[in-house]
């Protein structure tokens, strides 16, 4: 007899939705725009709106500072429209108040800050909206191993999402080595240690 999968469907859109209403709740009247940048392909890296255009994509006018002020659209989160797209790594770059026209970029990717962040929401067991690409999970690793990140490292290889059949052979063989290279490193203080328990020999 087939599997019913209706109730498989339910629990999605029931996730989907409480998941949305999260953001909702987060992001206010500008979650929409949130959730449009959210999606945006990765391989995008700028993007360009007229205020007209960020008005429906939000579903209501643009208030009149964001055609006055260029401090409107100023990457800081101490306003709330500007958390709507920082939280997603873009960031506006470019604002023409004249043509009213708004240009924005993706974040460059920090290492020292954004794999701290990604590691903890991992094993803090966060549900995350958007996961980071498997070129930049890659980089992050290699990163890990040359500071002698080895834990964080291990995470990401391990727990972060990363995807190792997008790779060609060269670069599999290089980031195994790289992950190989983070658990060693780990370990080497428990086998060297003459307390911690050792495991019985079968």
């Amino acid at each position: 007899m087939p599997e019913d999968s209706s109730v498989d469907k339910k629990d999605i859109k029931l996730e989907l939705k409480q998941l949305i209403q999260e953001i909702a709740a987060k992001y206010g009247q500008y979650f929409l725009l949130h959730l449009y940048l959210t999606v945006v392909p990765k391989e995008q890296k700028q993007l360009s709106f007229s205020f007209l255009e960020i008005s429906k994509i939000l579903g209501f006018d643009l208030p009149k500072s964001a055609y006055k002020h260029q401090a409107w659209w100023s990457n800081t989160k101490s306003h709330p429209q500007a958390v709507a797209w920082i939280d997603t790594d873009w960031e506006v770059t470019d604002v023409y108040l004249p043509s009213k026209m708004v240009v924005f970029c993706r974040k460059r990717d920090r290492p020292v800050t954004n794999i701290p962040t990604y590691v903890k929401n991992i094993l803090n067991h966060k549900r995350l909206l958007k996961f980071p690409a498997s070129q930049t999970l890659l980089n992050w690793i290699r990163f890990c191993r040359q500071v002698g990140w080895y834990f964080e490292g291990v995470v990401l290889f391990e727990k972060g999402g990363f995807r190792l059949d997008v790779f060609n052979e060269t670069e599999q063989v290089e980031v195994e080595e790289d992950y190989r290279i983070c658990k060693k490193k780990i370990d080497e203080h428990k086998t060297a240690n003459p307390f911690y328990p050792k495991e019985e020999e079968k």
